[in-house]
C-alpha cells in the first residue's frame, strides 16, 4: 500500500521497484493523495497487480474499516525499522497483539473519542506516526488530520500550525521536541487554540527550558510520552488531566511492568533501584516486540527474565512516575567519570539565544572521552562559542562535565523523524580534534576525514600508509582507521560543509 503519483514525492516509484523486487508482492494498492492524482497505474508486465483504494472501498461504510479479525494475535503484523541512530537499523517484528494494545491504551489514557480531532505531525513511516498518532485515534473513532508527508518537518506546517489549530478544531496535538521549539517561535497571533485539551512531545529527551516556554508561548500543558519502535511506540506516558513536571516522562501503561536495575558490567542486573536511584530501565508487557527480523540482532537486547532491556537511563520516583536521564550508548564517559548528556544540554538550552543543544563525546587519547556542544541559534539571533562555555561553566559544578569546545551549526544534523543524529555530531567532533592534532604534527590536516561506519567512527587516511606514529595516534584515540584513494577523499559528505 503506497501513496500514488506526486510531483514532489518519489514513493509511488520506489514502492513499484521494491514490489517487482519481492516476489511474494502480488498487489500495489495506489492510495491517492490529492483528488486530482488521475486514474489508477496500469500493471505493469510481469510484475504485481495495481490496484485503487478508492474502488476497493466502494460499497464499504464511510465512517469505519470492516475487516476479519486475525485468529492469532501473535502472528507478526508488521516489521517496523529503528530509527537507525546507532548507525544500526534493525527490522522490529510487530504482533497484531502489539499494535492493538498500543492503540487501546493511548486512546483509553487520553479518552479519546468521536469527538476528538488529533493531529499528526510525524511522518508515517515512525512507529509513533503510524500507531500512537495514527492507529489509536482511528481505533477510537476519532479525526486524524496528518499536517504533510514530511510531518511538522515542513517549514509551511510549522509556521501555519496555530491557525491549522483553530481552523481543524484540533483536540490534540503534539511533535518531537525539535518540533516543539521550533513551534515556540511561531506567534499565536490570537488563533484559537480553546479546542485543545492536550499537547504531547516524545521520541527524544525533551529540554526542560524548551517545555516551559511551550506551555507559556500556548497555555497548553505539555505531556511527555515515552516508547521504542520495539514497545509498539509506546511505554510510558502522562495521560489526559494530568499535569506532570516537565523532566517527568510519565507512568506506565496498564498491564505492564516497567523497572529500574542496576547496572552490572553495562547491562541491567537482577537488583531493583531504590526510588531516586538511578538504574537501565527494562519493560515486559503486551506491547512489547517479539525481537528482530534478523536473529543475529537479538543478543542482549532481552534479561534472562524476558524482559526488554531499553539502553534508556532513568529512575522511580516515590509516586511511580519515571524521569529519563538519557541513553546508556549516549553518556560520555571521561577518565571513568560518567556524564550524562542531559545535564549540559539543560545547561545551555537556559539561554536566551540557543535554540537546540546537543553535548556529545569526542576521542581523546588521555580521558577515553571529552564533552563538546553543539548549538544552533534562535532565528534572528547569534550566539558565540566562548561565551557560551562560560554560561555552562556557571550552571554546571562538576568541572568534568563542562564542555571544552562548542560549535555554532547553522542546522542540526536531523534523522528523518526530526531526532538530533547524534552519530554525525560525534563524526564532526572527532574529525574537527583530529585534524587539528593531525595539522600541528604532521601539517596536513586535510588528509583526514572521519566517517560514521558500522554505529562506531573510522577514520579516512589519504595517501601513503600512516606511519608508525600516526597509527598510534589514531589507536591512542580508539579508531579504527583505513587508507582510501584521493578520489574518495574529494567526495563530499553530510556536515562536512557547516560552519562552527
Amino acid at each position: 500500500i503506497a501513496a500514488g503519483p506526486h510531483p514532489q514525492l518519489d514513493i509511488w516509484p520506489k514502492a513499484l521497484s521494491a514490489a517487482r523486487r519481492v516476489s511474494s508482492v502480488t498487489h500495489v494498492v495506489q492510495v491517492p493523495l490529492q483528488p486530482a492524482d488521475g486514474p489508477v497505474a496500469e500493471s505493469p508486465e510481469n510484475g504485481p497487480t495495481i490496484l485503487d483504494l478508492a474502488s476497493l472501498r466502494a460499497g464499504e461504510p464511510t465512517d469505519r474499516c470492516r475487516f476479519e479479525a486475525p485468529t492469532d494475535g501473535e502472528r507478526t503484523a508488521a516489521y517496523f525499522h529503528t530509527g537507525g541512530t546507532t548507525g544500526s537499523p534493525k527490522l522490529a517484528r510487530h504482533t497484531h497483539f502489539n499494535q492493538c494494545f498500543t492503540a487501546w491504551a493511548y486512546g483509553r489514557l487520553f479518552s479519546l473519542d468521536g469527538t476528538d480531532v488529533v493531529f499528526n505531525g510525524l511522518p508515517l513511516f515512525h512507529v509513533a506516526g503510524a500507531l500512537v498518532c495514527g492507529l489509536a485515534p482511528l481505533a477510537s473513532g476519532s479525526a486524524v488530520v496528518i499536517l504533510s508527508p514530511a510531518g511538522l518537518r515542513s517549514p509551511s506546517i510549522v509556521q501555519n500550525h496555530w491557525r491549522l489549530v483553530e481552523r481543524y478544531g484540533a483536540t490534540l496535538v503534539g511533535g518531537v521536541p525539535t518540533s516543539i521549539a521550533s513551534l515556540c517561535q511561531v506567534p499565536v497571533d490570537g488563533a484559537d487554540l480553546s479546542s485543545v485539551h492536550s499537547a504531547v512531545t516524545g521520541a527524544s529527551p525533551l529540554p526542560i527550558d524548551v517545555g516551559r516556554r511551550f506551555e507559556a508561548h500556548t497555555g497548553l500543558p505539555l505531556h511527555q510520552i515515552y516508547g521504542l519502535t520495539e514497545s509498539a511506540g509506546l511505554a510510558v506516558l502522562t495521560p489526559r488531566g494530568l499535569h506532570a513536571p516537565l523532566d517527568t516522562s510519565g507512568y506506565r501503561l496498564p498491564f505492564t511492568r516497567l523497572e529500574v536495575r542496576r547496572l552490572q558490567g553495562g547491562r541491567p542486573g537482577d537488583e531493583l533501584c531504590e526510588v531516586d536511584e538511578p538504574g537501565m530501565v527494562v519493560l515486559s508487557g503486551p506491547c512489547v516486540f517479539p525481537g528482530y527480523l534478523d536473529p543475529r540482532h537479538n543478543d542482549g537486547v532481552f534479561t534472562e527474565d524476558g524482559f526488554l532491556v531499553t539502553g534508556d537511563l532513568g529512575f522511580r520516583r516515590d509516586d511511580g512516575s519515571l524521569v529519563l536521564t538519557g541513553r546508556a550508548k549516549d553518556v560520555i564517559i571521561r577518565g571513568g567519570h560518567n556524564i550524562d548528556p542531559v545535564w549540559i544540554e539543560d545547561a545551555v538550552s537556559a539561554h536566551e539565544d540557543v535554540d537546540q543543544a546537543i553535548a556529545v563525546g569526542r576521542p581523546d587519547a588521555y580521558a577515553g572521552e571529552i564533552p563538546v556542544l553543539f548549538v544552533t541559534a534562535k532565528p534572528g539571533r547569534r550566539v558565540n562559542g566562548d561565551e557560551l562555555l562560560r554560561f555552562v561553566a556557571e550552571r554546571i559544578a562538576e568541572r568534568p562535565a563542562r564542555p571544552q569546545r562548542v560549535t555554532v551549526l547553522d542546522a542540526m544534523p536531523l534523522t528523518a523523524v526530526g531526532k538530533p543524529f547524534r552519530p554525525e555530531l560525534r563524526r564532526l567532533a572527532a574529525q574537527h580534534h583530529l585534524r587539528e592534532l593531525w595539522q600541528e604534527t604532521w601539517g596536513d590536516g586535510g588528509r583526514l576525514r572521519v566517517v560514521v561506519d558500522g554505529g562506531g567512527l573510522t577514520v579516512l587516511v589519504d595517501g601513503d600508509e600512516p606511519t608508525a606514529e600516526q597509527r598510534a595516534l589514531l589507536e591512542a584515540h580508539t579508531l579504527r582507521w583505513r587508507r582510501v584513494a584521493h578520489a574518495t577523499m574529494a567526495q563530499p559528505l553530510p556536515g562536512d560543509g557547516l560552519s562552527t
